[in-house]
Formats: C-alpha cells, sequence, structure tokens
C-alpha cells in the first residue's frame, strides 16, 4: 500500500507542476495589463512603476516563475487585483459554501444511483434496467452549464418554487446540487448496476444457473 501510494504521488507531483507552470505562462500570455486593471488607464507614469515594483512585474519572468512557485509552497496564492485582499482568505472565505454544495451534490447522487442501480441490476432487462440505461445515456449527455440554467428558469423564474441564487437554507443548494450530481448518479447507476449483475451471475453459476 506505502508503495502504491508514492508511485501515486511520484506522477501526481510532475502533473501539478506542469499545470502550475501552464497556468502560470498563461496569466502572462493573456492581453491586458494588471496595472490598468487595479489603478485605471488615467494614472500616472510613477503610479504605474511603483505599483509595478510592488507586485514584482518588473523582474525577469523566471524570478517570477521561482516566487509563484516558492509562495505556492507556503501556501500564499498572492493578492487579488480587485480589492487587493489575499488570494488565500478570499478562497477560504467561501470554502464552507463549496464543501456544503460538493456533499449536497455527492449525496443526491448517490440517493439516485444506488437504489436505482440495484432496482435495475434485480431485473435484467426488464422495464427499470432499461429506464436507468435511459436516464444514465440522458444524464451522462447533458451538459451542466446548460442544465443548470435550464433549471433556474424552470424551478426559480417560471415557478417560484426555489431560490435564483445565493446561500441561506437548504432550498439554495437544490438546484446546484441537481445540477451537479446528475452526471455522476448517471455513472454510478450504471456501475452499481454492473457490479450488481456481476454478482448474481456469480453466485448463480455454482448452482448451475447460467449467467446474464
Amino acid at each position: 500500500m506505502l508503495g502504491y501510494t508514492t508511485r501515486r504521488l511520484l506522477v501526481v507531483a510532475p502533473t501539478v507542476l506542469g499545470v502550475v507552470t501552464v497556468v502560470f505562462l498563461l496569466l502572462h500570455a493573456m492581453p491586458g495589463d494588471p496595472v490598468d486593471a487595479m489603478l485605471g488607464e488615467s494614472a500616472t507614469v510613477a503610479d504605474r512603476a511603483e505599483l509595478r515594483r510592488h507586485l514584482g512585474l518588473d523582474r525577469p519572468l523566471l524570478t517570477q516563475y521561482a516566487e509563484f512557485l516558492g509562495g505556492l509552497a507556503k501556501g500564499d496564492l498572492g493578492t487579488s487585483i480587485h480589492g487587493g485582499r489575499s488570494v488565500s482568505a478570499l478562497i477560504a472565505a467561501q470554502y464552507p459554501a463549496t464543501l456544503g454544495l460538493a456533499l449536497a451534490a455527492v449525496a443526491v447522487a448517490l440517493a439516485i444511483a444506488l437504489p436505482l442501480g440495484l432496482l435495475a441490476a434485480a431485473r435484467p432487462y426488464g422495464p427499470v434496467d432499461r429506464a436507468s440505461l435511459a436516464a444514465g445515456l440522458l444524464g451522462a449527455a447533458v451538459p451542466n452549464f446548460w442544465l443548470g440554467p435550464m433549471l433556474i428558469i424552470v424551478f426559480a423564474v417560471k415557478l417560484g418554487w426555489l431560490p435564483v441564487s445565493g446561500i441561506g437554507g437548504p432550498a439554495h443548494y437544490v438546484l446546484p446540487a441537481v445540477t451537479l450530481c446528475v452526471s455522476p448518479a448517471a455513472t454510478r447507476g450504471s456501475a452499481h448496476e454492473r457490479d450488481a449483475g456481476h454478482g448474481k451471475a456469480q453466485t448463480r453459476r455454482p448452482s448451475g444457473h447460467p449467467g446474464r
């Protein structure tokens, strides 16, 4: 187990480094100047130079990259150009809502996928099996960026049953959780069906029954 974990970490490390490097280069390749975004176009040349020096943008690219990696190693993600707040603090402030939404989506996905997969595996090629297969294909094919707005239009705007956005009670988690759980529920339902069907076939074969 320790060897497997070590091998996985050795694979993950260069992947993470590659992603971090690509993000760093893309940020520098994007059009626009963060100094202009923070000070505006009416700022003086001296103010621009001072802010550029303060942000370290006047240093060579390799030096900026090394400082960027050093900050990441210490958990320092830098300062946001909007408001001047720490990026780590901004992420930490939104983390509870993100964690709650993720847990809600996982709970809804399992609540749908587990019983549906078991019912479908109990009667192979039956109505529930075929319906779950069709629902699984549809759920896996529908993109979240389309499903989310459609749910908002129907259940929040048209019917007024649920809030459009915001953080509050359980009602605020329903639409985002359903949007996030549709594809995982479809995948997990098919997986549970295959596993249950495989186990059922394994118990039938020793008794002389043909497998599925």
